[in-house]
């Protein structure tokens, strides 16, 4: 019992560590309008909405040129935070595809971040859905 109880401990606190915390750490006030989000933060993977999509979501979107506006907070670990679409040309779904990608990227500090400092970054994502052959 006693050999399963220490990599149990182990295991469950190794995952708590990796996992994004359910608020955002700010190490001060984020920039509401940073000249250029990259002078701050880098991304270090883009997860691509359209990857989510179904079968029949793709076969429904083929040839569509879908464009997101979002607005998101992007905390002092390089977690994101507080999707917000402001603008779609499609629908609530797909925008929910769009809001999870975003929540799936991870940044890094740019050289110039020492402080690690919070910002609230706004992206346009441009997607066409292809017929896969």
């Amino acid at each position: 019992m006693r050999k399963l109880y220490l990599p149990l401990v182990l295991s469950v606190f190794l995952s708590a560590c990796a996992t994004k915390g359910s608020a955002p750490y700010l190490t001060s006030e984020p920039l509401a309008k940073p000249d250029s989000v990259s002078n701050y933060w880098v991304s270090t993977n883009n997860e691509q909405p359209l990857k989510y999509l179904t079968y029949e979501q793709k076969e429904s979107c083929i040839e569509q040129n879908i464009v997101v506006k979002a607005k998101y907070l992007i905390d002092s670990h390089g977690d994101v935070f507080n999707v917000e679409i402001i603008e779609a040309n499609t629908d609530a779904e797909l925008q929910r595809l769009v809001e999870k990608s975003l929540q799936k990227r991870d940044f890094q500090p740019s050289e110039s971040n020492t402080a690690l400092q919070p910002v609230i970054a706004y992206s346009k994502l441009e997607m066409k859905c292809e017929q896969e052959g």
